[in-house]
């Protein structure tokens, strides 16, 4: 299937089916819940807390999640969720996965946005009241494959 044909949201959806379909593959039960486009509930067991996997793709450049999903170091974060980037740039038919925490990501972005902030004397340059934020590989590129980080093999 050629993802570039698809609309966003059908890519969104299918980088959801195949991170579903992964967890499915480990054993994992799993939920999708309705309403909510980019989440996966993936259920360990029998007294096990869920875990809330937050799915996002890209099929160029790189992945754009909005500077408020970012949280400061001294902000709680949920520590049973996590995200899935899914990535079809190279290979469409066989995408990579990297694997998070939520609290990395989070405190990731909040940081890159922050400095990127500082560097232009605290606002957007161009945009200002833009509050996207490219996540590129480079940043994400050790969490590869981390399907372990979540602690449900």
């Amino acid at each position: 299937m050629d993802v570039h044909k698809l609309s966003t949201r059908e890519v969104g959806e299918m980088a959801k089916s195949l991170v579903a379909a992964k967890l499915l593959e480990f054993g994992i039960s799993i939920e999708m819940p309705k309403g909510n486009k980019n989440i996966v509930i993936a259920k360990p067991g029998e007294g096990d807390q869920a875990l809330s996997i937050r799915v996002k793709s890209r099929r160029l450049g790189d992945w754009q999640i909005p500077t408020t999903v970012g949280r400061s170091p001294q902000e709680k974060v949920d520590e049973i969720e996590f995200w899935v980037l899914v990535d079809f740039t190279i290979y469409p038919d066989d995408p990579d996965y990297y694997i998070m925490s939520g609290s990395w990501l989070r405190r990731n972005i909040y940081e890159d946005h922050q400095n990127y902030l500082l560097s232009h004397g605290g606002k957007r340059p161009v945009t200002p009241k833009s509050t996207h934020h490219k996540v590129r590989l480079e940043n994400v590129e050790r969490w590869k494959d981390r399907w372990d980080i979540l602690g449900l093999m």
